[in-house]
C-alpha cells in the first residue's frame, strides 16, 4: 500500500524493496511484539539536497509499526531469494500502525528527515508514561564526487526549494543563513490508549532544544509538539 500514499508519477518500482524502501530498526517490546521503523529514502537529507530535484519527491513512509509474531511461521532456515511473493505455507506476523511520523511532522510544519534509523525506550516517567525516542542519521551532511572528493551539503531551512552547490569539506557555509543537514531526536511519551510527541530536537542547534511545557529559544524549526494519537 506504500504507493497508494504518493502520486502515480512518484511511485516505487518492483525492485525498490530493500533499496529505496526498507526496515531500519526493530525494537523488542516483549517476547512476541516489536516496534519496527519502515521508511523510504525520501525527505530532507544529503541525497535530496544534491539531486537538484525540486520539490523533493513526496515521502511515502516514515512510520513505526507494531508487529506480533504470535502464530507466525519461523522462516529463519528458509531462503526467499529471487521472489517477492509470500509462499502459501508461510503465515506472516500481524502488523498495525503505531506512529505515522511523517504525518505528525507535516501537521506541525516540520521538514521530514530522510533517515529514521533508531528507536529505543526510556525508563518509566513519574506520570506513568514510557518515553520512546526516534533518532535520525544525517550522514555527516557530506557527499562526494566520482573521484572520492568530499563536500559539505548545505541548505536554506526557510527555502527548501533552493539548490545550494556543495562546498569542499570544512570550507564553511557559503552564506550565513545556510546550515548543514541536522540530526534530529523525536521524543514520544506512551501510555495505554495514547501516544504523545512532546519534543523535536535539532542536535546541531542545541540552543533550540525544547520539551513539553517549555520553549527555550524555540523558533519555527524547533518547537514543542503536543499531538495525541489514538491507538
Amino acid at each position: 500500500d506504500i504507493n497508494a500514499r504518493v502520486p502515480a508519477a512518484n511511485r516505487f518500482g518492483a525492485t525498490a524493496q530493500g533499496r529505496n524502501i526498507g526496515i531500519s530498526s526493530i525494537t523488542a517490546v516483549n517476547d512476541r511484539e516489536f516496534l519496527v521503523i519502515e521508511r523510504d529514502n525520501r525527505g530532507l537529507g544529503v541525497d535530496a539536497l544534491v539531486s537538484q530535484t525540486r520539490p523533493f519527491p513526496p515521502v511515502a513512509s516514515k512510520r513505526v509499526y507494531l508487529i506480533d509474531i504470535t502464530g507466525a511461521t519461523d522462516v529463519s532456515a528458509r531462503s526467499f531469494e529471487g521472489t517477492s511473493t509470500l509462499p502459501a505455507d508461510v503465515t506472516p506476523v500481524t502488523k498495525s500502525l503505531f506512529i505515522d511520523i511523517a504525518a505528525q511532522l507535516t501537521a506541525q510544519g516540520h521538514p521530514i528527515p530522510e533517515k529514521l534509523e533508531a528507536l529505543t525506550f526510556g525508563a518509566q516517567l513519574s506520570d506513568g508514561t514510557v518515553p520512546i525516542v526516534v533518532v535520525t542519521d544525517n550522514d555527516y551532511s557530506v557527499t562526494q564526487n566520482a573521484d572520492g572528493v568530499q563536500f559539505d551539503a548545505y541548505y536554506d531551512p526557510m527555502n527548501l526549494t533552493q539548490f545550494i552547490e556543495p562546498v569542499p569539506v570544512d570550507e564553511g557555509a557559503p552564506a550565513k543563513k545556510l546550515q548543514l543537514v541536522p540530526s534530529y531526536l523525536l521524543s514520544f511519551k506512551y501510555a495505554p490508549g495514547a501516544l504523545k510527541l512532546v519534543s523535536w530536537v535539532d542536535f546541531d542547534k542545541p540552543e533550540y532544544t525544547v520539551g513539553e511545557g517549555s520553549s527555550k529559544g524555540a523558533d519555527s524549526w524547533s518547537k514543542a509538539i503536543k499531538v495525541t494519537l489514538s491507538r
